[in-house]
């Protein structure tokens, strides 16, 4: 389940991973809203995806990781960035290996953090150099 927040008139918006959470319908969900919101803005856009309520299962992250790839608002999607927050070993796994692993592309995933006002803070950074 997710709840969706966009933040009013910034290139930022937020989903937050709640119980109960199957992982490909959450991440068809997100991907449509990003790819969606990424349309109604215009220009780059930030991702803040919050799994800090629970710990991800190993098949949960992979599941996931494989419904990101190569989708339009997912990890692959160069006109956005993706900041996860969580501090579960799955998510800090998940994001490692997207910013890493070849097996991915280049991927977007420019952030982990604890906690959501830790990404928007760093989003809003990262916009302010772009000005």
């Amino acid at each position: 389940m997710l709840e969706i927040k966009e933040l009013p008139g910034e290139p930022i918006i937020v989903f937050h991973v709640r119980l109960p959470h199957v992982p490909q319908d959450d991440v068809s969900e997100t991907l449509k809203t990003t790819a969606e919101f990424k349309q109604k803005m215009g220009g780059h856009i930030y991702r803040i995806v919050d799994l800090s309520l629970f710990n991800l299962s190993f098949s949960d992250a992979m599941l996931g990781m494989a419904a990101e790839r190569g989708a339009e608002g997912g990890v692959n999607d160069m006109e956005m960035s993706t900041i996860f927050v969580g501090s579960g070993e799955m998510v800090k796994f998940g994001a490692k290996a997207f910013q890493e692993q070849k097996q991915y592309g280049e991927t977007n995933v420019v952030f982990v953090c604890s906690t959501v006002e830790e990404g928007i803070a760093f989003a809003r950074a990262e916009l302010a150099k772009e000005e």
